[in-house]
């Protein structure tokens, strides 16, 4: 049973709409559809559904083609790269101001789904965003340089920390976010081996974590990291992140290296805890409430002096004691007048 799954069935078309909107008002090129907008994003938000209703066992996600299409596409429409990652942004945004605005209680784990795939889906969309623009350059040799030079500038906006590898797994770009993520620029980190620059650690055990990179070079799918993964940076300090990676391809399908997305997590950890005290204190508030009720109702039935309760001006008996009905003659009052 998943309440958030449930809430995007019966809601799925509002969210959509409002989506739309957002997207139309903020980011979208002049002169779309509706229906172009909206694209796959359907299809993602059922993938959504199912994932919740049947959560995988581990972060270890399959290939999203709703994500991988939807790249492609807003490459076809002429979308910005950023615009395309600040895309799943508003969706998770619509999707918790409905929430809010209905007061429906979302487990933590549930949360965690939902960025999970959102993650994932930016990631491959993003990939297949580059994989298009490299095969475009090849097929344009003249205008390489100028797409190159598009491309790390859309990334250098990008709000999330984007890292990127050639296939032999050493760093090729970060943008300004992965800078200050990480404590490494661009210029240092370029040609460095990626677990020297992305050093991550399990928040529990303090072990390195493989980093998610390794698994794309070697198996050639999506990766993303296990929950409580902290981020090294080059001082030492230490941030709690989310992150996925996907592979970069040719038009041919052959691996060129891998695209990192990550963010901090640290406000996200803050809420997720203020959240789970107040469910906790919410839950001790009304199991206390639910004590008070039965110690009331066991005095009112233990107690000697006959006592009654009246609904409504018509005096309706609501509940009357033993001792109520013993006086007029044992008669079962409640419902009477």
């Amino acid at each position: 049973m998943s309440q958030l799954a449930d809430f995007l069935e019966t809601h799925k078309r509002e969210l959509l709409e409002r989506w739309i909107a957002r997207v139309d008002a903020s980011i979208a090129p002049d002169s779309k559809s509706r229906r172009e907008l909206e694209d796959h994003m359907p299809a993602f938000v059922d993938q959504v559904i199912a994932a919740l209703r049947h959560p995988p066992p581990h972060r270890d996600f399959a290939p999203s083609p709703p994500g991988r299409e939807h790249g492609a596409q807003r490459f076809r429409l002429g979308f910005e790269i950023e615009d395309v990652v600040r895309e799943y942004g508003l969706l998770s945004h619509t999707l918790l101001d409905l929430l809010e605005s209905d007061l429906v209680p979302v487990p933590i784990t549930e949360v965690r789904i939902l960025t999970d795939q959102v993650t994932q889906a930016t990631a491959e969309a993003t990939a297949e965003y580059a994989r298009r623009m490299t095969a475009s350059a090849t097929e344009k040799r003249g205008e390489t340089e100028t797409l190159k030079g598009q491309l790390e500038t859309t990334l250098l906006s990008i709000g999330d920390g984007v890292l990127t590898t050639n296939v032999g797994g050493r760093v090729t770009f970060l943008n300004p976010v992965a800078e200050a993520l990480t404590g490494w620029s661009s210029a240092q980190a370029r040609e460095k081996p990626v677990g020297e620059v992305f050093r991550i650690i399990n928040e529990s055990s303090r072990q390195p974590t493989p980093s998610p990179v390794d698994r794309v070079l070697r198996e050639g799918v999506i990766s993303a990291l296990a929950n409580h993964t902290l981020l090294v940076r080059r001082d030492g300090s230490e941030l709690p992140i989310d992150d996925s990676a996907a592979p970069i391809r040719d038009e041919k399908g052959a691996l060129l290296g891998v695209v990192l997305v990550f963010r901090d997590v640290s406000e996200k950890k803050k809420a997720e805890r203020e959240r789970e005290r107040l469910l906790a204190s919410e839950k001790a508030a009304r199991e206390e409430a639910v004590l008070d009720r039965e110690k009331l109702a066991t005095i009112f039935r233990e107690s000697p002096a006959a006592m009654c309760l009246w609904r409504g001006p018509t005096f309706v008996f609501e509940l009357a004691n033993e001792r109520f009905e013993q006086i007029f003659g044992n008669r079962k009052l409640v419902g009477k007048t």
